[in-house]
């Protein structure tokens, strides 16, 4: 076994090995940094699509550019690589790599900020609506699906069955107010008064009237004096 050892000790000992050895961990080093960035720039090119599947007309365009950067400049380490690969551990090869780390970090980040803005900016228009249908019937049925959409406010959907399911959720969403009836005069009325700032003469206002007598909610209003 010693001599087995030395052996091995004496060819690593030779240039050319060494030379093979330094391009072997080279090439150890480079693919362990492109399948990370193949993974994120994979990862924000599908939540990508799906988050366009939620909202059609989002911007989610610089996405979209850095993946395809990222592309073009792949393309170009490959062609580099194929005419010398003996150039995988140059200082050139090491500023591609970083450059398309680079442009996974920018695919990421407009993901992480244009989607969140787009899911509150949803979510927001009902928070005072769903807070006052609380006590009304079929005020459960909203804060479900507002506790859902929630839980989806932080990242875009990692499966187009969760941009479905995100899709399908607002658009319940939607019909649970109309169903409600909040969108009107009274709507307006209701989300004053959970303020305390509603103006008790609106009640006169036959659009209000009726539809505290349709839904019976006399019982949610108590009067105070200032």
């Amino acid at each position: 076994m010693s001599t087995l050892s030395d052996i091995t000790k004496r060819l690593e000992e030779l240039p050319e090995k060494k030379k093979m050895k330094a391009l072997n961990n080279d090439v150890q080093t480079l693919t362990a940094r492109l399948v990370d960035v193949h993974a994120k720039l994979s990862d924000a090119s599908n939540r990508r699509a799906n988050a366009q599947i939620v909202f059609p007309d989002g911007d989610f365009s610089k996405t979209a550019t850095a993946v395809r950067a990222a592309a073009r400049q792949a393309a170009n380490l490959m062609e580099a690589l194929e005419k010398d690969f003996s150039d995988v551990g140059s200082r050139a090869t090491e500023e591609k790599v970083t450059r398309l780390g680079d442009r996974a970090k920018h695919a990421e980040a407009d993901l992480t900020k244009t989607w969140p803005t787009l899911m509150q900016r949803q979510l927001k228009s009902y928070e005072a609506i769903a807070e006052v249908a609380a006590n009304l019937p079929g005020g459960a049925v909203l804060a479900e699906i507002m506790q859902r959409l929630r839980q989806h406010t932080d990242k875009a959907p990692p499966t187009k069955q969760t941009a479905n399911t995100i899709s399908e959720d607002l658009t319940a969403l939607r019909e649970a107010v109309e169903n409600l009836g909040l969108e009107g005069e009274a709507g307006k009325f209701l989300i004053k008064a959970a303020k305390g700032t509603a103006d008790p003469r609106d009640l006169f206002k036959e659009e209000i009237k009726t539809y505290f007598e349709e839904k019976g909610l006399w019982h949610v209003l108590a009067v105070t004096i200032k």
